[in-house]
């Protein structure tokens, strides 16, 4: 075999023609003639293996001397020059995305950096000692550290007023739970608990405080707008005197001192003086607290009407005595109850347009004992009803105009047994009206002092 195939069996798949011509030449060279003599012959001897271990052909071409100095590096040329153009492409990029993140950064410190001066020239100009405004800029300072110092005083005043305030609404409640009973106590039955008379005069003090408060929450309200003018007013004056000329600022400096003298916290303008106070009476804090709790009662009675009325207008009828007002609605499914006896006694009132419905109802005895009072209107509606039994116990008169609508109605009795007639006041109950339906076939049942008048305008035997 000769010199050049054994070196094409040698290299790789991959060796060009140039590299051959190169070869070709170097055999001129004597030295290189020697050498390949000793190539020769081992590569005779190796011959058989080469063709065996195809896979080692390259590792051991590699350890051949001749091959290492000259074939080797012609080899391997073109990865190098592929992996030098991949890191030169990396180094691009990164320098590229580490410069763009650095300019950002660095913009962003900047845009900090002078909305910070900005800022801090806004607020507060960093002047120097010898700076013809430096005396101006002193005052200014003087002003805005008397200003913070009134304004936490405010925010003084109002935490003590909302103390006070708080200790009064839970006054309120502990005489509520103290008194435990829903319906409207005289003030002077209340006022012999002695739980109740101290909460109240406790009260009555706390208010009193709330009230003298008011004066020095004003005077440190009106210091701190009045610092606050003085103070815009100069540094505006400062920068115009910058670029006009006429600014007078000593007169600024004169309002200062004035404005500084004026407001420092003294204890004659922060001092509660309880001397000219006029405190609120007891009886009218009673009230006060009496109508809360009706204000409270009614919300809680609306909430419970309305669920009873739902009831109701699903069939189930068994907490309508429990019903302390009725709508429309509610009225319009009482009608379809059907039965004999309708008690309504948790009922005080009622409006007309409910009663025009509710009186509709189909059957013999209608109870309404709550009613404390029956407008004109409602009697009309009322005295239509075709049942034959009505029981209005809780009406304490029964006027003539009620007296007219009640000789209309074909009933046949009527419980009356609240009425209170005196002497002086007649016309509160139309007596002439209750012995004339009497009289018509009606049966009154009115308490003794009505039931002998009656029986005086009817003829009977007492």
């Amino acid at each position: 075999m000769s010199e050049n195939d054994n070196l094409t069996k040698v290299e790789s798949d991959d060796t060009m023609a140039p590299a051959r011509a190169e070869t070709s030449s170097k055999d001129e060279d004597p030295d290189f003639a020697e050498e390949k003599k000793d190539d020769t012959a081992d590569d005779n001897a190796s011959k058989d293996q080469f063709e065996q271990q195809p896979d080692d052909a390259e590792e051991e071409t590699e350890d051949l001397p001749g091959l290492e100095g000259e074939i080797k590096p012609k080899k391997k040329i073109p990865r190098v020059k592929a992996a030098l153009m991949v890191i030169m492409v990396a180094a691009v990029f990164s320098g590229f995305f580490i410069f763009d993140n650095k300019s950002k950064t660095k913009s962003k410190e900047v845009e900090n950096a002078v909305a910070s001066k900005a800022g801090q020239k806004k607020t507060k100009p960093t002047i120097q000692p010898d700076d013809p405004n430096y005396i101006y800029y002193a005052k200014i300072d003087e002003i805005s550290t008397l200003r913070e110092t009134l304004l936490h005083k405010k925010e003084e005043i109002l935490e003590l007023k909302k103390h006070y305030q708080e200790g009064i609404e839970e006054l309120e409640n502990e005489i509520l739970d103290e008194l435990r009973r829903p319906d409207i106590v005289p003030f002077l039955q209340a006022i012999e608990n002695k739980r109740i008379e101290f909460g109240l005069r406790t009260i009555q003090r706390r208010q009193a405080y709330i009230r003298q408060l008011d004066r020095p929450s004003g005077w440190v309200f009106q210091a701190c707008e009045e610092l606050l003018y003085i103070k815009r007013r100069a540094l505006m004056d400062i920068q115009v005197a910058e670029v006009a000329s006429g600014i007078d600022m000593n007169i600024h400096v004169r309002h200062m001192n004035t404005a500084l003298n004026k407001y420092r916290p003294a204890a004659d303008k922060l001092a509660i003086d309880m001397t000219d106070a006029q405190p609120e009476s007891l009886e009218a804090i009673w009230q006060r607290i009496q109508n809360k709790s009706l204000e409270h009662s009614s919300q809680l009675s609306h909430s419970k009407n309305q669920i009873i009325s739902e009831q109701i207008c699903t069939g189930n009828f068994g907490r309508l005595a429990e019903l302390s007002e009725i709508s429309v609605d509610s009225a319009k499914c009482i009608v379809e109850i059907q039965g004999s006896d309708l008690f309504l006694n948790g009922l005080t009132e009622i409006a007309p347009s409910a009663a025009r419905h509710l009186f509709q109802w189909k059957g013999n005895w209608i109870c309404l004992n709550g009613f404390r009072a029956l407008s004109p209107r409602v009697a009309a509606y009322l005295f239509e009803w075709e049942g034959s039994w009505i029981s209005l116990n809780g009406l304490t008169e029964f006027p003539p105009e009620i007296g007219n609508f009640l000789l209309q109605w074909g009933g046949s009795q009527l419980e009356l047994m609240g009425l209170r007639y005196t002497d002086g006041s007649p016309e509160k109950i139309g007596i002439k009206y209750l012995a004339q339906w009497e009289r018509s076939g009606g049966k009154l049942f009115v308490p003794k002092t009505i039931r002998k008048q009656i029986d005086e305008l009817n003829g009977s035997p007492a």
